[in-house]
């Protein structure tokens, strides 16, 4: 057991090294984007993907799951090894509504226009509530 002093260093040199992973990680849930500028992080996107192949039926074949792979040589930190597949999940899932075509169905302005302006918004869909406790004063 280390002192006081120690502790509180130790704890803030943890969050300092961690908070670039936990940004990363931010950017990939919540808006399915891999930016790593210095190639450090284990995922990386892959260029070299066709993003207009089609079946025999005409149908897309875009494989999200195609358009990243894991990073030769990087190692996974010890606090993602666990946590790994379900976040790469999550960005991925998170990549399907986002590129998936906005049906052109005329419905008056309606649920599908409502869906495709949320969709295209920079902001994030689930927006914090006001406190509850403070708003009945």
């Amino acid at each position: 057991v280390a002192d006081s002093a120690h502790c509180a260093l130790l704890k803030f040199l943890f969050l300092q090294a961690c908070e670039p992973y936990c940004g990363f990680i931010r950017s990939w849930i919540f808006k399915a984007e891999i930016h790593d500028p210095y190639k450090e992080f284990i995922v990386e996107n892959m260029e070299c993907f066709s993003p207009k192949s089609h079946d025999q039926a005409g149908n897309s074949v875009d494989f999200l799951s195609a358009s990243i792979r894991l990073r030769d040589g990087v190692p996974i930190p010890g606090f993602l090894k666990d946590l790994l597949v379900p976040l790469v999940r999550a960005g991925q899932q998170l990549q399907v509504p986002m590129h998936a075509p906005v049906p052109s169905v005329d419905n008056g302005g309606g649920t599908l226009d409502k869906l495709g302006q949320l969709m295209s918004e920079d902001e994030p869909i689930v927006r914090p509530t006001a406190d509850k406790s403070s708003s009945n004063m």
